[in-house]
């Protein structure tokens, strides 16, 4: 037992000798219930820990078990092996003693969950025979109400249920990725909710019955409406398949644990960070994080510049931008000044708490679609569309170097020591700059096809880069000979990210997907494919535990992309 808030050990109840399937709190709290593949039901104290009776529970492998409302009843669900066949099983027992009162067998496949309804007058079993069971407690001798899911072409084997707290519905979430809800009085379908790309592992309710959360083996959480059936909000950072899920509160606080090994508290409270209509519109290409991670800056409507603070999403203000729509914007590194530039020939900094104007760079004659501060955030860089990086010093405005290029620059990045800057283009080239001289010039032919993206590490010893052609390689800065080729993607590559620990590289695509990717092995580690419109723009946070990612016509998406710390 762990304490919620401070996630420390309050127990640690040891006694089972193999797998515990399932554990629940009886309704006061005051006691615990587990079943384990060790054949054996048992109750726990939770105040001392104590072990207060054990029953053997006469299954063979995957059981559950629940806690009747008023405390005095102990449901139980599993199978055995009757001459080489499988049964599934059901048994009611007293909550006080363990002495079995009641036992039924039920189909010909494992009992994997069992539920009381609100009321404890109703208990309810899923099965892997695409079945739900329903017995009347006060008609146990009586055929059950059975609810089946045969009309499901794919394999549809039940993992979870859940009633609603109105005790009228059920939800079942079942391994062909659906999830299930049916009126129990009518045994009508109320709605079929899809949304899992993989088997539905898990399904619950709020308490006030107002949402219906589901979790899967694709590891994410999609919080439903249960008025509308809309999907409320997606929630991402497990790893792996969830195995369980529980809602306090009306949704304030969502609990899920993972076969990843690590148990997550949600804030359940729906927001729409970053949707506010009076800061931006679509579509985004400008998207700058500033150093301390508090603050997002990107283009807004009618090419202003919105400020918004990462934590919650919300905007902070809005000011004049650029005559012409905002193609990239950075935030100087002591979060005083905001760089932008467009598809006219302006280039601007501006304050970042009161949005005047500081600097209009002139020099530039065409359109630029890349800017950027060096760390210092004495210079200012361009990518301009004529063929030639700008800088400028960042704090006079006055123009300092024009670097010609044989083709038109896409991005232009300082490494993180200030030592470099780096341009990549059309023709598939990096070039790369001494500073502050910018007289040395390195040139790296990183593809035969444009190069629309690069990333230093946070080292500054490797480059990342990538383009049209969707591989992303790393270049080793002091050789200029590839590191490694990461292949997955589909279609061209926008944008690529180091993670502050320099261990993971963020890209996202023209295919609809971004990939995280170990860079030590350059495995992919995880595939993001929730997206409407490419993702233009990936940056981690600081701390390396947030990701936001820019789908460039409709979104702006934050996914939670480190375990959070736990406290020995």
């Amino acid at each position: 037992l762990v304490d919620l808030a401070s996630r420390q050990l309050v127990i640690r109840l040891g006694g089972h000798t193999s797998a515990v399937y399932a554990a629940r709190f009886s309704p006061d709290g005051s006691r615990l219930v587990s079943c384990s593949r060790d054949t054996t039901i048992r109750v726990w104290s939770t105040s001392s820990g104590a072990e207060l009776w054990r029953q053997k529970s006469g299954g063979s492998g995957l059981a559950d078990v629940d806690w009747s409302p008023d405390g005095q009843h102990i449901a139980f669900s599993s199978w055995y092996r009757p001459e080489k066949s499988v049964k599934g099983f059901v048994s009611l027992l007293d909550a006080v003693n363990g002495t079995v009162r009641w036992r039924t067998d039920f189909g010909n496949k494992p009992s994997v969950v069992i539920r009381f309804s609100p009321d404890g007058r109703t208990l309810a079993v899923g099965t892997w025979g695409w079945r739900v069971a329903l017995w009347q407690l006060d008609a146990l001798a009586s055929e059950p109400l059975v609810l089946v899911l045969d009309d499901v072409s794919a394999y549809s084997a039940i993992d979870d249920i859940a009633f609603h707290p109105a005790g009228r519905h059920l939800a079942a979430a079942t391994k062909s990725g659906l999830v299930r809800v049916w009126d129990v009085t009518t045994k009508k379908i109320v709605r079929d909710v899809r949304g899992h790309t993989q088997p539905a592992s898990v399904v619950a309710y709020s308490p006030d019955g107002s949402s219906l959360l589901t979790g899967g083996a694709d590891a994410t959480l999609l919080l439903w409406d249960n008025n509308t059936g809309n999907l409320l909000a997606k929630l991402f950072g497990h790893q792996n398949r969830i195995a369980s899920v529980s809602i306090a509160g009306g949704r304030d606080r969502i609990v899920s644990c993972s076969v990843d090994r690590t148990i997550r508290v949600w804030d359940g409270r729906v927001r729409r960070p970053f949707t506010d209509t009076t800061a931006r519109t679509q579509p985004v290409y400008g998207f700058a994080l500033s150093a301390d991670g508090r603050r997002l800056v990107t283009g807004g409507p009618n090419a202003s510049i919105s400020v918004w603070n990462a934590a919650t999403g919300m905007p902070e203000r809005v000011f004049a931008g650029l005559p012409a729509f905002i193609n990239a914007a950075d935030i100087a590194r002591d979060n005083t000044r905001i760089l932008a530039c467009s598809w006219g020939k302006e280039v601007r900094i501006w304050s970042a708490s009161t949005g005047t104007v500081e600097h209009n760079l002139e020099g530039q004659s065409a359109g630029s679609t890349g800017v950027a501060f060096d760390p210092t955030g004495s210079f200012a860089a361009s990518a301009a569309q004529e063929k030639a990086v700008l800088v400028w010093n960042a704090h006079t405005g006055v123009l300092l170097h024009r670097l010609d290029l044989p083709t038109h620059p896409y991005t232009v990045r300082f490494s993180p020591d200030g030592f470099r800057l780096a341009a990549c283009g059309s023709d598939g080239s990096v070039t790369l700059w001494s500073t502050p001289e910018f007289s040395e010039k390195k040139v790296i032919q990183g593809s035969t096809a444009p190069l629309y993206t690069i990333a230093y590490s946070p080292d500054s010893r490797a480059l990342a880069g990538a383009g049209e052609e969707g591989t992303l390689r790393i270049w080793d800065l002091a050789t200029g000979a590839v590191r490694q080729e990461l292949r997955g993607h589909t279609q061209r590559v926008w944008t690529v990210a180091y993670a502050p620990d320099g261990k993971r590289l963020v890209s996202g695509s023209a295919d609809l997907t971004a990939r995280i990717w170990d860079t030590t092995t350059g495995v992919c580690t995880l595939v993001l494919s929730d997206f409407i419109d490419p993702p233009y723009n990936a940056l981690f946070s600081p701390d390396g535990t947030r990701l936001y990612v820019n789908a460039s016509g409709t979104q702006m998406l934050v996914f939670d992309s480190a375990p959070a710390h736990i406290a020995p």
